[in-house]
């Protein structure tokens, strides 16, 4: 008889957005049962579980695996005042499950190594601007760029150094969050999750920047409030998207939002983010950024900015996951079981397919002809 886990009903019905309430009134069971399954006073049997794998589409094997979940104190997410308590859970409890699924698949298939490079430029004192400016700077040489111009495609620049960059299913929205990471914990050091709905492709590139900030800086340190930790993250990543003497050589005091506009084309950096840039290297002072600021409002591009910058779009996940559960003969598209997917994952093939960008060919069988599995 399998033992069943009570803490993984909570992980479903956060990962679903659900409160206590609305998974009782759709699983049928009633609020007193679920609290009490919870709380280990009533046995988990494997009716339970069955009735709540069928209302929360997760497979019945997710209730018997152990709890991994990482400190939520740990990530760099952050739940912004207007964000729903549910939706924050649901954010983070994805992320969680997703670091337990890198876990897993790495240890089938050694696909993809926690990369040594970020041990070796990761500060263990406080940085300061210009170190910051440095490490950035240390990242464009590992990566094999140039130490000046843009980076073309920020994602594949990552990836390609050993990072997973997955986008997560929680619906958050453009005005809420933008990313998660967790860059101290062991098996997350090379993690990063994002929110893809309703992000612009310079919103995204500046989210996986930020990220990668904190990957590098506080990787073995942490500074002493969260405002300190953002401020680090958002100088890092705009270092290493316009490095300083490209920033000082493309604008002046006086460049207009229209020349911004401009930019923003040629180094797929948001308007808002050159504006920042340009202000925390001192070439606008505090008055003239705040002039800015109030011409976008008074054009709404504080709500939508003008030029479009395309999305970029992850794949080492999915490689990832081919490898372990897939013949591998398309990359692009690779057709894997879903049993395979959530026999051994325990988790919704429709989940792991989302981090996956919807790019798998789910099938019946298990498992597919020459997969590790």
């Amino acid at each position: 008889m399998n033992d069943f886990n009570p803490d993984r009903i909570e992980l479903a019905r956060e990962c679903r957005g659900w409160n206590k309430k609305e998974l009782a009134g759709i699983s049928g069971l009633s609020a007193s049962r679920i609290s009490n399954l919870v709380n280990r006073k009533t046995r988990f049997t494997e009716s339970d579980a069955e009735r709540l794998a069928f209302v929360t589409g997760f497979p019945i094997g997710f209730f018997v695996l152990p709890d991994q979940s990482v400190p939520v104190d740990q990530l760099t997410f952050r739940k912004l005042a207007k964000m729903k308590s549910s939706l924050a859970n649901q954010a983070i409890t994805e992320f969680q499950l997703l670091l337990d699924t890198v876990t897993k698949l790495e240890s089938m298939t050694h696909a993809c190594p926690e990369p040594l490079w970020l041990n070796g430029i990761a500060p263990r004192i406080d940085p300061s601007l210009a170190d910051i400016e440095r490490l950035a700077g240390e990242v464009r040489t590992v990566w094999g760029l140039s130490s000046h111009g843009p980076v073309k495609d920020v994602t594949r620049s990552m990836e390609r150094s050993g990072i997973l960059v997955v986008p997560l299913a929680a619906p958050i929205s453009d005005s809420t969050a933008d990313g998660v990471s967790s860059p101290s914990v062991p098996h997350a050091k090379h993690v990063i999750g994002y929110f893809p709905e309703e992000k612009p492709g310079d919103r995204q590139r500046f989210t996986d920047a930020h990220e990668l900030g904190h990957l590098v800086l506080h990787r073995f340190r942490r500074p002493k409030d969260h405002r300190s930790l953002e401020f680090e993250a958002n100088a890092f990543a705009g270092a290493l998207l316009m490095p300083e003497e490209d920033a000082r050589a493309s604008i002046s005091k006086f460049t207009s939002l229209n020349a911004l506009a401009t930019l923003k084309a040629e180094w797929g950096v948001s308007i808002a983010a050159l504006i920042a840039r340009a202000g925390r290297l001192g070439i606008y002072d505090a008055e003239r950024q705040k002039s800015l600021r109030i011409q976008m409002a008074n054009r709404k591009w504080n709500k939508q900015e003008p030029i479009a910058v395309k999305n970029e779009h992850p794949t080492l996940f999915k490689q990832v996951l081919a490898s372990a559960f897939s013949d591998v003969r398309d990359y692009r598209h690779p057709a894997v079981s879903i049993q395979a997917i959530e026999g051994f994952l325990g988790l919704p093939a429709e989940l792991v397919n989302h981090w996956c960008g919807d790019d798998l060919r789910l099938v019946d069988g298990f498992p597919i002809e020459g997969a590790v599995v």
